[in-house]
């Protein structure tokens, strides 16, 4: 918890303090004040003449006794008065009172009128009250104010959001490569990442060089930067995937997934033909496949497709539909038996940008008609090489 919420949390603690000892110190001054409106009456008075006056009286001795004053008159007379709740209390306890004070009884009887002029109800509030009212409020809105911010502290839900801020997937076989990204906390309290777990799929052909990395704890509105680097050893595609507890600190904790890296390892020049092929009729076929430029040429990509060992198949013309810069070329291998002839067919490419795919064709022919199984095993034999210019 940050210096500023404790601070919040004592000076809410004082405030609820001092509210609670407002209200037991006040309690009987407010009934006092509910009885000068004339909420509590008293239905039976007693006057008594007195020699002289008493030194000090203690009305909680009579029971049913409510207040009692001594009038002086000018005469150096002094003169009794008591209110008593019932006139059975009087009875019953007056002349004890009358006794204790030596006081000689005059007039007594039921209260049958009383009466006081109205005031406007706005005249009945003093300054001191209004104040004590508003000092009270501003402490209970407090108190309100650092629950509420020491529940969310304590048992809010901590939420977070994962940027990846490096641009792009694609990286090259072997080289290391670094992925950026920033986790950041959207929720209202503090969120704290630990326990973190990585799997990658497929589990080989990727590793992790530098380290998972170190998250901790988020504030509310901030950010943590991360770093995640790696380093293909096969091409293909990868998913680099994390996963963490997460806590606010305190009381709720719960499995977080984590972000998901998703990246595309590229050798720099590979190709791949197609297991199908088209076939035009029994003498004549077609090939296709793809190359996978991971590295940008700076003339080009010379392709060569080479077929050993069938001197009655020869390569009618191959190239990148769309993307061939110097037409196929037929090259024979050494002076040989026809068994073991070989025979390559050579293009070459135009500009390529880097991580592009780009298709190719390749057309043979058969002096004999041949099977669907014969081109096949034809297609089979076939190897595809690349090399950039």
């Amino acid at each position: 918890m940050s210096k500023g919420g404790v601070t919040a949390k004592r000076r809410a603690c004082s405030l609820a303090k001092w509210c609670i000892s407002f209200f037991n110190n006040r309690r009987r001054s407010i009934f006092g004040f509910l009885r000068t409106l004339g909420t509590e009456t008293v239905p039976y008075v007693s006057i008594a003449s007195l020699d002289k006056k008493p030194s000090s009286v203690d009305p909680a001795r009579f029971s049913g006794l409510s207040h009692i004053h001594v009038i002086a008159t000018q005469a150096g007379k002094h003169t009794l008065i008591s209110y008593w709740k019932t006139r059975d209390h009087f009875e019953r306890f007056g002349q004890d009172l009358y006794d204790s004070l030596g006081a000689m009884p005059a007039l007594e009887g039921l209260v049958s009128l009383a009466a006081k002029p109205k005031k406007p109800w706005y005249k009945y509030i003093t300054p001191g009250p209004l104040y004590s009212f508003l000092v009270t409020f501003a402490a209970i809105v407090a108190i309100v104010l650092a629950i509420r911010t020491n529940f969310d502290a304590l048992f809010g839900a901590p939420t977070v959001e994962f940027e990846r801020v490096s641009k792009g997937d694609n990286y090259l076989k072997n080289e290391p490569f670094t992925i950026d990204g920033r986790v950041r906390n959207i929720g209202s309290c503090n969120a704290k990442i630990d326990h973190i777990k990585r799997r990658t799929r497929p589990t080989a052909g990727i590793q992790v060089i530098a380290g998972d990395p170190q998250i901790g704890q988020i504030p509310p509105n901030q950010l943590s930067e991360i770093h995640v680097t790696a380093q293909g050893l096969t091409s293909g595609t990868y998913d680099i995937i994390y996963s963490a507890r997460i806590s606010n600190g305190f009381f709720r904790r719960r499995t977080w997934e984590g972000f998901h890296l998703k990246v595309q390892i590229w050798k720099d020049c590979e190709a791949l033909k197609s297991q199908d092929f088209r076939l035009i009729d029994s003498q004549n076929c077609e090939i296709d496949g793809m190359l996978y430029v991971g590295r940008a040429p700076e003339n080009g990509i010379e392709v060569g497709a080479l077929l050993t060992g069938h001197p009655e198949i020869s390569f009618r013309n191959a190239g990148c539909p769309g993307n061939t810069a110097a037409p196929a070329r037929t090259v024979f291998g050494p002076t040989e038996e026809p068994a073991k002839r070989t025979l390559k067919i050579l293009w070459r490419t135009g500009k390529v940008s880097a991580f592009t795919k780009v298709p190719f064709l390749v057309e043979l022919m058969s002096e004999r008609p041949l099977s669907k199984s014969d081109w096949e095993a034809v297609v089979g034999m076939i190897t595809i090489d690349t090399k950039l210019k």
